[in-house]
């Protein structure tokens, strides 16, 4: 099986628990994430930030830029606009039917 080129480390979003083994920097996509690096929860939509040990954190949305804020809206749209046609990510549907999430 061929790994996921955004593959940074297995870890679980600390707003929902939902359990995260990719990311993109929303910024650039085709980049891996580094420390610094802002992503967002597939399942709660929450933005994230990569902290110096690449661990996923709450990121303070109050010292985002506007070209951030304005990509991150534009990631949430797109994420909320696919659940509603398609239903949840198939990793977010598993741990629903499962009672997984929070």
């Amino acid at each position: 099986m061929e790994q996921n080129p955004n593959f940074v480390r297995e870890d679980t979003c600390p707003a929902c628990g939902h359990h995260l083994d990719s990311a993109t920097e929303p910024l650039q996509p085709l980049e891996r994430p580094g420390w610094g690096s802002i992503s967002i929860c597939i399942n709660c939509k929450t933005v994230l930030r990569f902290n110096p040990a690449m661990k996923l954190q709450l990121a303070d949305e109050h010292e985002l830029d506007a070209e951030q804020l304005a990509h991150i809206r534009k990631i949430r749209t797109a994420l909320t606009i696919n659940e509603k046609i398609h239903g949840p990510p198939p990793s977010v549907r598993a741990r629903r039917r499962r009672g997984m999430d929070r």
